[in-house]
């Protein structure tokens, strides 16, 4: 196996990722190395190559099957490049949201793809009696995430034919104020009775840019404005600064890498899912969850069937109505004055997330070919 590790992505997100990942198949029993690959090796990378013209060799020759992990939408990805690496016959897409997933055959009927959840370090799980303890750390309610400015806003919808721009404006209305909306459903119901054909990529995409980040926006902002009062710690891109006041306290952007060790260091944790996806949750549920923070999350239907209680499965995070930002408040509230709450929470979490959830247990959906050969040499010798 071999995997790609250096990106040049935003928040060092993509590289610490990949070196997460090359750990868990390393730890799944997989011989894993970083660089490019040789002829016969399987080859993973995250998000896209500039150019398909960018992929090393092997991959180029076929001689090298190609595992395609992209975190984000489909409407995120390049067609471009996804043109040509959808003809490939040794060429899999695989996302960890299981949202819009029914768009990609449809734009690029030879595709494989797959669904693979986020995962986290096995490392940064943490243990018990740390979970239990979680009551006693510094950072009360912690908020991590980025919003766009309205001036960067602005110039997303600059960028839009001038005929749909107000269609936008409410294809973006529409989403934050319905959080189990589509993003392709709100275009039907907005652009559709329009008269303007929605069935076209480029211009979906475009839209979906812009209506997102103006959702996400407005949705985390008002969630953490529901927050005033409290002692709120919030990590981010720059846009949060003049919205940080009171008791909400702005603190800078953080890296990928040094979420685990900041979440650590709080009692709550405001998980909130990406916005681009109405279902489908990210790592950062599960990071929280694996630190060992009580952590709170907007309510989505693949995050209640994967993390939430069950027969077998203990509470180890509570829900909110991302439509009702007064409902994640009284979640907080209650745990602010209930250190033993928090604690079983922060232990069951952590439980959870340690039993199924690092990628160590992804890497059979991730390259289930080499998880299969490692375990044939290993019953061979």
């Amino acid at each position: 196996m071999c995997v790609q590790t250096e990106y040049g992505s935003r928040y060092g997100l993509l590289g610490a990722m990949a070196r997460e990942i090359a750990e868990g198949f390393t730890q799944a029993g997989v011989p894993t190395r970083q660089g490019k690959p040789r002829p016969g090796d399987t080859f993973l990378w995250l998000n896209f190559p500039t150019s398909d013209a960018a992929l090393p060799p092997a991959c180029r020759e076929g001689s090298a099957s190609m595992v395609q992990y992209f975190v984000d939408h489909p409407f995120a990805i390049d067609p471009r490049v996804m043109d040509t690496l959808a003809k490939q016959p040794r060429h899999t897409l695989a996302l960890p949201c299981i949202d819009s997933n029914h768009l990609l055959r449809l734009r690029w009927p030879t595709l494989s793809h797959v669904p693979v959840l986020h995962g986290v370090r096995a490392a940064d799980v943490v243990n018990p009696d740390t979970a239990k303890q979680s009551h006693t750390r510094d950072i009360d309610i912690l908020v991590a995430g980025s919003i766009h400015t309205e001036a960067e806003l602005a110039d997303l919808r600059e960028r839009l034919p001038e005929p749909i721009r107000v269609l936008a404006d409410q294809v973006g209305s529409l989403i934050a104020a319905i959080p189990t909306m589509p993003a392709e459903q709100a275009m039907d119901l907005i652009i559709g009775p329009s008269g303007i054909a929605v069935g076209q990529w480029p211009l979906m995409a475009a839209v979906w840019r812009y209506a997102i980040a103006s959702a996400n926006r407005a949705r985390r902002l008002s969630l953490v404005r529901a927050l005033q009062g409290l002692p709120v710690t919030v990590f981010g891109s720059h846009a949060w600064q003049p919205e940080c006041t009171g008791t909400i306290r702005y603190v800078g952007n953080a890296s990928y890498a040094d979420m685990p060790a900041l979440m650590r260091r709080a009692r709550i944790c405001i998980a909130w899912g990406p916005t681009q996806f109405a279902h489908s949750f990210s790592e950062r549920q599960l990071l929280s969850m694996a630190s060992g923070c009580a952590t709170v999350s907007d309510d989505r239907l693949l995050a209640r069937s994967i993390l939430g209680p069950s027969p077998t499965r203990p509470e180890g995070i509570l829900f909110y109505d991302a439509a009702q930002p007064a409902s994640c408040r009284a979640h907080v509230e209650r745990l602010l004055a209930d250190p033993a709450a928090v604690a079983s929470l922060a232990t069951a979490g952590a439980s959870i997330v340690g039993a199924a959830h690092t990628w160590r247990h992804r890497a059979a959906s991730l390259a289930p070919d080499m998880l299969q050969h490692a375990s044939n040499t290993e019953t061979a010798a």
